[in-house]
């Protein structure tokens, strides 16, 4: 018999920030390719991402090189930077399109344009109630999102549950570069190319979505 743990959340809500302003922005490249970002994903030196402190891993963000306005859109998928006055850390990919690799650190600006890959905020003091059950999950997964502990996964799942059974969704905590993350998880599939059919469905709303075999977690 299971045993489920009913859990009410008081949460209390994050403020993005603006919706655009100004700021220094540097870039990295290949010593981080190929690794784990905060987020989870792994890292792309050639993709259009971006290491944000505080925005959700999900949210689009236009970013501009004031010096010559060339513009490029990527998204949040890792922390950073953590230098005072820097902004936003860009791929290398993402740096060349707007011309500032020669220079190494610049001034942009910073417009948020897509939010809804990335939870929607909640008011301060919303309450849920969670059931919780421990898994031992079988086959494999599709990945779609991943969030530090901040970050709020809550209300993302809430609005995956109006898309998908509850039991369909696999919440993952795991540490990345020494960072807490929630992975959050489609399915439990016998198959990988089961799960594979799967992932092609959301590529589109989850661009960076990817397979999981849950095996390799087993105890």
């Amino acid at each position: 018999m299971k045993n489920w743990l009913i859990v009410i959340l008081c949460l209390v809500g994050f403020s993005l920030i603006a919706q655009e302003h100004t700021g220094l922005a540097s870039f990295y490249g290949g010593q981080f390719h190929g690794r784990p970002t905060a987020s989870g994903e792994i890292y792309d030196m050639e993709k259009m991402t971006a290491a944000h402190r505080t925005l959700p891993f999900g949210t689009m963000i236009r970013v501009t090189n004031l010096s010559n306005g060339q513009s490029v859109e990527v998204k949040v998928n890792d922390r950073g930077p953590f230098i005072d006055n820097r902004i936003v850390d860009l791929s290398f990919g993402a740096a060349k399109v707007i011309e500032m690799v020669n220079d190494g650190v610049i001034e942009v600006s910073l417009e948020i344009i897509q939010k809804d890959l990335a939870p929607k905020p909640v008011s301060n003091n919303s309450f849920f109630q969670i059931e919780i059950n421990r898994l031992k999950p079988g086959g494999y997964g599709v990945q779609i999102m991943s969030f530090a502990q901040t970050d709020n996964y809550v209300s993302f799942v809430e609005q995956l549950q109006d898309q998908y059974p509850a039991d369909q969704i696999i919440l993952q905590s795991k540490m990345v570069n020494g960072q807490k993350v929630v992975g959050v998880l489609l399915g439990q599939y016998v198959d990988r190319s089961e799960a594979e059919s799967h992932q092609q469905t959301l590529v589109t709303r989850y661009p960076d979505s990817y397979i999981v075999d849950y095996s390799r977690f087993s105890p």
